[in-house]
């Protein structure tokens, strides 16, 4: 499971004063607010730092949205010490840093390069047939009739590949003075009452 925690001086400030006041629920306003933000910037492409992601290659569409399993699988939990937002996603983490991804059982991974291929198993395609060239190799099939037949590749065979990150945990330095502000304003009233 990936998980965000606020650990610096704002975690150490509550800490040091949780003891004296029930901050469950200032934890779950922030918890709350943190994944908000998270579902936010997969809407927006955005990372915590405001950078865009990468955009996706051949196919439309915004990056990591083309299912929602993963921007639908953040949570939030929080304790009287702790604000978390995290996913139990097994892909998480390979999207939010990067990283490289390899052939396991199969001989290569089959990567679709083509708007009909994407979402789908080259299996599918019954007449598709294999094209090596010396730099790739590509699943592709027949289209057209006669003069204008042609070839539509719609796969590309790949030892590995590189995904690039397309980081969506995280928190930027707005968030942690939000955050502050939000804890200092609690505890105010609370030490009023």
């Amino acid at each position: 499971m990936i998980e965000l925690k606020i650990e610096n001086d704002l975690a150490l400030y509550i800490n040091k004063v949780a003891g004296k006041v029930n901050t469950k629920e200032l934890m779950e306003e922030i918890a709350n607010d943190m994944q908000a933000r998270v579902q936010s910037r997969f809407r927006m492409s955005i990372g915590p730092d405001g950078h865009r992601w990468f955009p996706i290659g051949i196919r439309k569409g915004k990056p990591l949205m083309d299912t929602g399993l993963l921007s639908n699988s953040i949570t939030s939990r929080a304790t009287m010490t702790k604000a978390i937002v995290g996913t139990n996603n097994r892909y998480a983490r390979l999207h939010n840093y990067g990283g490289v991804i390899r052939a396991k059982s199969a001989g290569a991974l089959t990567i679709p390069i083509s708007p009909k291929s994407y979402g789908k198993s080259a299996r599918r395609f019954r007449s598709a047939f294999l094209v090596r060239t010396p730099g790739a190799t590509f699943i592709a099939r027949e289209v057209g009739r006669g003069k204008k037949r042609q070839l539509e590749f719609l796969y590309v065979l790949k030892q590995s590949a590189k995904i690039k990150a397309r980081p969506f945990l995280g928190i930027n330095t707005a968030m942690q003075e939000r955050y502050r502000r939000i804890a200092e304003e609690f505890y105010r009233k609370a030490w009023k009452k």
